[in-house]
């Protein structure tokens, strides 16, 4: 549901093409909205999915909890980006 949104939206960013105007796209205008949108999903759910995973992983009654295991995620997930971006400009 969610891709057809975000297909939806990049065709209206990317050509202006809105749903129901009647115009139609060239394959590789369509193919690279379809890219886009496909890549957006992952990129939004991916944190949360290692949230959930971290959280079911838990042993015993030590539990996190989903406060904890988000910030520890997105601590992760920053010092990620920096090296990343370390390594881009080196």
């Amino acid at each position: 549901m969610c891709l057809f949104w975000a297909k939806n939206h990049m065709d209206k960013v990317l050509w202006g093409k809105h749903e129901g105007d009647g115009r139609t796209l060239l394959p590789w205008q369509s193919t690279v909205s379809g890219f886009m949108a496909a890549c957006l999903g992952p990129t939004v759910t991916n944190p949360f999915d290692v949230i959930k995973t971290r959280m079911m992983a838990q042993v015993g009654d030590a539990s996190i909890g989903i406060a904890c295991a988000e910030g520890t995620v997105w601590a992760v997930s920053a010092g990620s980006a920096r090296r990343l971006l370390a390594w881009l400009h080196a």
